[in-house]
């Protein structure tokens, strides 16, 4: 399965590493996930509130971003239009595989 989602997840996971959605992001095998080449610089941007948050020290939030951006595969966007993200055109080749959207 395809899973396709924004920063929030992402901070879902950080800040609750034992919920569902860290649980979903650790399935590699069966699950691929994309986020927008931005999700990564929202993260970032809100690094202290997500610390804060997290059960992780510096230290280790650090690290377990760096893991994340290991396992999920970051997509170059084109551009917005009408509130819809814009995924570059040979972003995927996709025939049978089925894609959820996870856009919180």
């Amino acid at each position: 399965m395809i899973v396709i989602t924004d920063s929030n997840l992402i901070f879902s996971a950080l800040i609750t590493p034992k919920g569902t959605v860290a649980k979903i992001f650790n399935e590699q095998n069966r699950i691929q996930i994309f986020v927008p080449n931005f999700v990564f610089d929202e993260v970032n941007n809100h690094f202290e509130k997500i610390l804060l948050l997290s059960p992780y020290t510096k230290f280790e939030l650090i690290e377990k971003i760096k893991l994340l951006k290991q396992k999920i595969k970051i997509i170059k966007t084109k551009q917005f239009q009408n509130n819809i993200l814009i995924l570059q055109p040979k972003l995927l080749r996709i025939s049978t595989q089925m894609i959820c959207f996870l856009l919180l």
